[in-house]
């Protein structure tokens, strides 16, 4: 509840007084003018009754924070890998701005906070360029919150210097002859290797592009093994400490039908086949769950492991400087668009990239390649 009243100070200063509840205590403050008040008072109605903010121009950048994540975990609007990272950021920022009022947080405390975590301090190691911009990325999401609650003038992050560069590496992919080494080192630790079907999963990466969640969230009900179809609609995610399937990709495009080629859907029916075979050995103790790729018990497989086996089958195979699950999806998107006979938008399609934009940028020494060629071409055509 709150309300504005107009009162003449000691002073004989006539002026308009927002009043509202708080803790179950009646507060106030002046206002020169009156819309001013009108506009304090429902601010405080709304921070107080909907947020439970004992104190809103008193809250702390860290006070705040935490009651955001809450509301949003609350409220069902972030997935679980969303949520962690904006933990994540607010404890890296925590020792610098935690305890600081959060509408006192200016460009120069956050250019000051996202310094140190790249030099490193306190006897904490210094963070890559690229981290370091994700944790800047949901501190600015949580200042637009705060902005949009009207706890804030603006967002400072929009003000703050770039991180790092900006330029960075380009992912570096494999050759024909390192995915082919690779796929026969996956083979080779089928029978020691904890994860069933190592050898098809490998494929599945170099042929589909797709990310190491939605490889490991693929659904057999989703597969279309005749007509050579997946369709890609969940992912598998490591959440607080545990692994959990999120009933939607990354991003609207993410979700799509891709083609798959005949070898692999003869591997993928071969890879089902001992699945039900394992399925039949588990008995009760089988897990339901559908997935395509799955623990020795049906479960589903944690991401970390999935990464750690397949660095582990990239150094039998002799290679390295690659990354070691992402590598298979620059490699294909590389391959596609230096054959120069798939289009960019087809590309950007089958990677499931929310715009094209995202795909030249990411590959753009291929799509330098194709501009040198297309020079050559309007040479040849047209001469001097």
């Amino acid at each position: 509840m709150s309300f504005i009243r107009k009162v003449q100070l000691p002073s004989g200063t006539v002026a308009f007084r927002a009043v509202w509840l708080e803790g179950g205590k009646k507060r106030s403050k002046n206002f020169e003018r009156e819309r001013d008040a009108r506009r304090h008072a429902a601010l405080m109605a709304d921070q107080t009754g909907r947020l439970g903010i004992i104190d809103v121009e008193r809250m702390s950048f860290g006070q705040y924070a935490e009651r955001h994540i809450s509301n949003l975990e609350s409220l069902g609007q972030c997935s679980p890998t969303t949520l962690v990272g904006l933990s994540y950021a607010v404890a890296r920022a925590a020792p610098y701005i935690g305890r600081k009022r959060l509408g006192e947080i200016g460009p120069l405390h956050l250019d000051s906070l996202f310094a140190a975590l790249l030099k490193g301090s306190d006897g904490k190691k210094a963070l890559a360029a690229s981290t370091v911009a994700t944790v800047k990325r949901n501190i600015s999401s949580i200042m637009s919150a705060a902005r949009k609650q009207r706890l804030i003038p603006s967002n400072p992050c929009s003000d703050t210097a770039p991180v790092g560069s900006g330029r960075g590496n380009k992912p570096r992919h494999f050759t024909v002859d390192e995915l082919r080494k690779l796929i026969a080192a996956a083979d080779a630790a089928e029978s020691s290797s904890t994860i069933p079907g190592i050898g098809t999963l490998v494929r599945f990466f170099v042929f589909t592009g797709s990310r190491r969640g939605e490889a490991l969230g693929l659904r057999w009900s989703r597969v279309d093994l005749d007509s050579g179809l997946v369709t890609i609609d969940t992912v598998a995610v490591s959440a607080k400490g545990r692994p959990i399937l999120r009933e939607r990709t990354k991003t609207k495009a993410s979700t799509r039908t891709i083609s798959i080629p005949g070898d692999l859907c003869e591997r993928l029916r071969l890879h089902r086949l001992d699945q039900k075979r394992a399925r039949l050995q588990w008995g009760k103790e089988w897990q339901n769950s559908d997935l395509v790729f799955c623990g020795p018990s049906g479960g589903l497989l944690w991401p970390g492991k999935v990464t750690y086996t397949l660095t582990r089958i990239m150094k039998s195979a002799g290679l390295s400087g690659r990354q070691p699950v992402h590598g298979y999806r620059h490699s294909a998107a590389t391959l596609l668009l230096a054959s120069n006979e798939i289009d960019v938008v087809a590309v950007s399609k089958r990677l499931g990239h929310s715009a094209v934009s995202i795909t030249l940028n990411v590959y753009g020494s291929t799509d330098a390649e194709r501009d040198r060629r297309a020079s050559g071409i309007l040479d040849s055509q047209i001469g001097r």
